[in-house]
């Protein structure tokens, strides 16, 4: 299992979940990934700790009544400084969605909105620096950004996180997506959904969660409560699938192969 010790600046560190009803919710995402659950806090300070194998995988909040947003997973990336981020993205045309906290002895964190209006969280880690495994099973293993105006958000991460971009050449000249790289890693990925995204659906920031077999998986999330979104399609990344939570967050799956597989002759 690839396990992270740390997260390296400007690359997806962290994802976790603001939801209305974390008692309903918790036990879903541990029958479906395996997860175990560690809870702290009480009211708007309420957070649960989801693990996989030991590892720190992703975390819950509580979304309050009057936070204005609807429940949903919000991705992290990894900086020096939350406030130096913050502030580049004003200045970049994006919006601060919630300003540099404190959170306790584990970092700091921000979320800001891009011109497109998609949320990012940021995160400057002090005792936790992110995931603590990532690309297997029940772990995240690709971030992605759909979005209606690809140019200028294109430009607004650029400027605010230093990223690169290179084009994924797939022959279709009305398909464009970029993947993110950092030191020559690709590590998430510009999607041009401007033909694509529903109408009532704004930009958003979604990563894909691993699993063995996308088709029981999403079998497993209608029996728990969840509602099926996008039916299983493949690509030549994984057997792709959406759905929502009991609460309505959506949580995106991609077939990844366990190791037992890996290592199978033929």
């Amino acid at each position: 299992m690839p396990h992270r010790d740390s997260s390296e600046l400007g690359t997806p560190c962290w994802i976790d979940l603001m939801s209305s009803e974390p008692d309903l919710v918790t036990p879903f995402y541990t029958g479906l990934f395996g997860w175990n659950s560690e809870r702290s806090g009480e009211g708007s300070e309420d957070y649960v700790m989801f693990y996989l194998d030991g590892q720190p995988v992703a975390g819950m909040g509580a979304n309050t009544a009057d936070s204005g947003f609807p429940d949903t997973w919000v991705l992290y990336i990894a900086v020096e400084s939350a406030e130096t981020v913050a502030a580049s993205a004003e200045q970049a045309g994006g919006k601060v969605l919630v300003e540099p906290t404190t959170v306790g002895p584990e970092g700091r964190f921000a979320i800001i909105a891009d011109p497109d209006g998609a949320a990012l969280g940021v995160w400057e880690a002090d005792q936790q620096d992110g995931f603590g495994v990532i690309a297997e099973p029940g772990a995240p293993v690709w971030f992605e950004l759909n979005t209606r105006d690809f140019d200028t958000v294109r430009t607004f991460y650029a400027t605010v996180f230093g990223w690169q971009y290179e084009p994924l050449d797939t022959g279709d000249e009305n398909f464009r997506y970029e993947t993110v790289t950092v030191n020559g890693e690709q590590v998430c990925g510009l999607f041009d959904a401007s033909g694509t995204l529903p109408e009532g659906v704004p930009s958003h920031w979604h990563a894909y969660l691993g699993t063995p077999d996308t088709d029981q998986t999403l079998q497993q999330a209608a029996e728990l409560g969840g509602e099926i979104l996008q039916e299983p399609f493949d690509t030549e990344y994984g057997r792709i699938a959406r759905f929502s939570d009991p609460t309505g967050a959506s949580v995106t799956v991609c077939s990844i192969p366990t190791p037992d597989d890996e290592e199978s002759p033929g």
